[in-house]
């Protein structure tokens, strides 16, 4: 069950949004997850061009229901400035998406990637 405080509710989206862009730089990388943090820059840390943070964008779309502008997106740094954005247009319902994602492992690429 997700919890009703606000900051339980942004530490999971926080969460959901470091899992996909370590998914997303570990398919990069060939395999090898590196350590992603709130605070990683996308393009010097972590390798993500414009190409790829397209399609971050377009998962975190797809995982979460929520709609983020390209602009946005490709101002954002860090993951948490992704969070703050994300938060800002979807705040709870994202949060709860990211969280039944996470929590259901066996079908979650399924689901998740599916947008159900």
């Amino acid at each position: 069950m997700i919890a009703r405080n606000p900051d339980a509710n942004a530490s999971e989206l926080a969460d959901g949004v470091v899992g996909v862009i370590r998914e997303l730089a570990a398919e990069l990388r060939g395999g090898r997850a590196p350590e992603v943090a709130l605070d990683s820059r996308l393009d010097r840390e972590l390798g993500f061009d414009s190409l790829a943070r397209l399609e971050l964008l377009l998962r975190l779309q797809r995982r979460l229901g929520v709609s983020l502008s390209e602009e946005r997106a490709l101002a954002a740094e860090t993951p948490r400035e992704l969070v703050a954005a994300l938060s800002a247009v979807g705040g709870t319902r994202a949060a709860a998406l990211t969280t039944s994602c996470t929590r259901t492992r066996g079908a979650w690429r399924r689901a998740c990637y599916a947008g159900t």
